[in-house]
């Protein structure tokens, strides 16, 4: 029942949040109490002679203390510092999808999977279906803002806050249906709820999300008919991203005036000038660095620009790996990216094809939209991490029984 709640939370924290201010600060809550319960669970754990982390998980913990080490010495070793309270928020920030990440591993190690899996089938279905539903009284009373226009389209979010935060819950939820209809109905794939997702997603008109359920789409194909991930499936699934978003991005990365590939070149730079540690935390790409402006942004030239202003700051935060080149360096970007394709290799070592696949999309989704967004120290962060981890759980704790499910019929 604990599970339900915090699932149905978290998938839409977000929502929850444009009605009450309190989901604000709901993932950085959830991370600390995951993270708590956690480090209590594992001692008992460890008193019992239970293991629970995979060796390659280990090797990922160890790194992400080395990427803690890295921000908080590039903090006390540049000049101009934000303030302790910032520096500490931000780097929580940059650490809470981890501290989610272990807490789940260890405090939700057993699942029930038929009762969460029949639960998060009829979730889905029933998001999907309000959805729908929006968007044709949308059509004809214009009830829900627009967030402009593509496809001839006006895009909107649901009642979200964003379309992006729509998009990492539908991305969530047709995550948990794809892979518990494999699981539960005879390896069978809800071939018209993808289809229908689809067009939601297109309704959103967030490029990055529609060309990554493209893609989603060509490779599940290829590994429900040919039984594995052949190069055919990630041409087509690249060739699906290049032409959804090839002008997308041309426009933010090489126009001189767009904030994320301005953000993304001078992180660069102040990489390259603080070698190897970067500016420090709360100092460039980062909400701190928006709330306490950074003098980073007049050192560099780049104050005067649209969103960029301190007068009009508000595209600061639109580059994840901007801000940790920037303020972590780049031996914080090497170490980061390395633990983030080592999570998606845990997955498919303790399960592969399908459902390996399947379980990594959300870390996946993360990794894809994190040069265009900082979706990775948002509240959408937690659903995402969350999914993958409870996925990670079943396929390390419960291999018998989804076994026995997927032979049932």
């Amino acid at each position: 029942m604990i599970l339900k709640a915090v699932l149905v939370l978290s998938i839409f924290s977000n929502l929850l949040t444009e009605y009450f201010p309190f989901f604000t600060n709901f993932d950085e809550l959830l991370a600390i109490i995951f993270f708590l319960f956690g480090v209590v669970q594992l001692i008992e754990n460890e008193k019992k002679g239970i293991k629970v982390f995979t060796k390659l998980e280990i090797v990922i913990f160890a790194l992400f203390f080395i990427f803690i080490f890295f921000g908080i010495f590039s903090s006390a070793s540049y000049g101009n510092k934000n303030t302790i309270n910032l520096e500490a928020f931000t780097l929580f920030a940059d650490i809470k999808y981890m501290l989610i990440y272990f807490g789940t591993r260890v405090i939700y190690r057993k699942i029930d999977i038929e009762n969460i899996g029949n639960f998060l089938i009829k979730l889905s279905n029933f998001f999907t279906f309000c959805c729908l539903i929006l968007f044709l009284m949308n059509v004809f009373l214009n009830i829900l803002p627009s967030f402009g226009v593509r496809f001839g389209i006006n895009n909107i979010a649901y009642g979200f806050g964003h379309p992006a935060q729509f998009a990492a819950s539908i991305i969530v939820l047709t995550t948990f249906n794809l892979y518990f209809n494999y699981v539960l109905y005879d390896k069978k794939v809800n071939k018209k709820y993808l289809i229908i997702n689809l067009f939601l997603i297109f309704t959103a008109g967030r490029i990055t999300s529609i060309s990554f359920f493209i893609g989603i789409i060509f490779i599940l194909a290829f590994l429900l008919y040919f039984k594995r991930i052949s190069i055919t499936s990630l041409i087509l699934s690249l060739i699906s991203i290049f032409v959804f978003a090839k002008d997308r991005i041309s426009n933010q990365f090489f126009n001189p005036n767009e904030a994320r590939g301005v953000l993304l070149r001078t992180s660069i730079e102040i990489a390259k000038d603080n070698f190897p540690f970067g500016a420090g935390l709360g100092m460039f790409g980062s909400h701190a660095s928006r709330v306490n402006y950074s003098p980073l942004y007049y050192q560099y030239g780049i104050s005067n620009l649209w969103g960029l202003s301190p007068i009009y700051s508000m595209f600061i935060t639109d580059s994840y790996w901007a801000m940790i080149i920037g303020e972590y360096g780049f031996f914080g970007l090497v170490t980061n990216l390395i633990i983030f394709i080592l999570l998606i290799c845990n997955v498919f070592i303790l399960s592969r094809k399908v459902l390996g696949f399947l379980s990594a999309v959300p870390v996946i989704y993360c990794l894809i939209s994190s040069p265009i967004d900082t979706l990775i120290v948002s509240n959408s962060i937690v659903q995402l991490i969350l999914a993958t981890t409870l996925l990670v759980n079943i396929e390390q704790s419960n291999k018998s029984l989804i076994q026995s499910a997927l032979i049932k019929k």
